[in-house]
Formats: structure tokens, C-alpha cells, sequence
């Protein structure tokens, strides 16, 4: 694995370990810390980010269309049959989550965030073993900085 794909896949490991404490963490605890929510708002834009990154990477290895958007990452991973329709609508979802947390669109809802985080731990889990299961099995080294 490159350096740059392992530089991610290593940030996405560190983040989700960290999140996954912070889903045990008691709701009235962690909806009072201003710390640990911005430290899991932090991890969480960091951890979509390198997803969104690794699946860039693999359109660009497949010399695919070039996405405009962190979303189109997952609607030309759609297309080409690297995920699922479903796979596409959470990455999609991700995606969007990222946005909010960057952009600051909206505020965070941070109880729905908290109680949403195993789920989003499962998803990230998932996706990123799907995306490196799919650069084995096609031989491509995506480059990525």
C-alpha cells in the first residue's frame, strides 16, 4: 500500500477507535462537554474525509469521470459497481454529514449525532474494508499525498 492510502486508512482506524469510546461515553456526559463534542465533530469530518479520499483515489487509478463533489465520489462508485445502491445512499449521507461539520450549514444536532455514532462507526467500518477489498481484487495502487 502506498503511503498516502495507508496515511488514511491508518487516520480512519485512529478516529473510529476514538469515536467508538466516545459512544460509550453517557449522553448527559458527552452532550455537556464542549470538548468532546468538538473532538468527535473533529474525528468524524477527519475520518469521512480519508473514506471520501480513498474512493477519489480509486476513480482516478480507474481513469474514471473526475467528481465534482465529495458526493459524486459515491454516485460514480455507484456506477462503475464498486457499492451498492445502499452503500451509495449512506457514503452519500456521510458526505453530507462531512459537509455540515466543515461548512457549519447548520448547527449540529450533537444528541442525534451521539446516538447516531454506532451506526456510523458500522457504515465507516464497512465501506472502507469494501473500497480496500476492491483495490486488492483489481490490482490498483491508488495514489493519493
Amino acid at each position: 500500500m502506498r503511503p498516502g492510502l495507508l496515511r488514511r486508512v491508518e487516520r480512519i482506524r485512529e478516529g473510529l477507535r476514538r469515536l467508538r469510546e466516545v459512544a460509550e461515553v453517557p449522553r448527559d456526559q458527552y452532550l455537556s462537554s464542549e470538548l468532546l463534542k468538538l473532538a468527535t465533530e473533529r474525528d468524524l469530518q477527519v475520518v469521512i474525509e480519508a473514506l471520501l479520499d480513498i474512493g477519489h483515489a480509486i476513480i482516478s487509478a480507474q481513469d474514471w469521470r473526475i467528481p465534482r463533489t465529495y458526493r459524486e465520489v459515491a454516485e460514480i462508485l455507484y456506477e462503475y459497481g464498486v457499492l451498492t445502491g445502499e452503500e451509495r445512499d449512506v457514503l452519500t449521507k456521510l458526505a453530507g454529514l462531512r459537509n455540515v461539520l466543515v461548512h457549519l450549514y447548520l448547527e449540529v444536532d450533537h444528541e442525534l449525532l451521539h446516538r447516531s455514532l454506532p451506526e456510523i462507526v458500522k457504515w465507516v467500518e464497512y465501506l472502507l474494508q469494501k473500497l480496500l477489498k476492491y483495490v486488492r481484487e483489481q490490482g490498483i495502487d491508488p495514489v493519493l499525498p
